[in-house]
């Protein structure tokens, strides 16, 4: 499924700025995402399970046509502070992935949001199978 998701390391009171380490063009809702990346408890085990993971890393630029994070479908922060994972839908409020519960995902509304990064610098959104995890469907004229 195209669900998106970006990986950072970070804190959840300073998101602005994380460190972006890869992104991902299908299956980023909590279910679907790596069970050893939602509960890493370390930086290290976190970044090397992101790494397996992601195909969009960012020595090849940020993958997608928006800015930040607010827009991916789900962002996953490993907060350096509680060395725990927690993920964001579509900008919305933290959660902890762990319990998530599929129905009400999108509709957090409680604690803070997050201010992710600005990665327009670095943007590089290609339009081929071997790049950003873009869907683009065409049809015959």
């Amino acid at each position: 499924m195209g669900t998106r998701s970006d990986y950072y390391i970070g804190s959840t009171d300073d998101t602005k700025n994380a460190e972006w380490i890869g992104s991902n063009g299908w299956d980023g809702y909590p279910k679907g995402v790596p069970a050893n990346i939602i509960t890493a408890t370390t930086e290290d085990a976190f970044r090397s399970a992101c790494e397996a993971h992601t195909t969009t890393k960012p020595s090849r630029g940020w993958p997608w046509p928006w800015n930040t994070s607010a827009t991916t479908d789900y962002a996953y922060l490993f907060d350096r502070k509680t060395n725990t994972v927690v993920a964001s839908c579509f900008g919305g409020a933290w959660f902890d992935p762990k319990v998530a519960n599929e129905e009400s995902e999108e509709e957090q509304t409680g604690g803070s949001k997050p201010a992710f990064p600005d990665m327009s610098a670095t943007k590089n959104v290609r339009w081929d199978s071997e790049g950003s995890g873009v869907i683009v469907v065409g049809m015959p004229s």
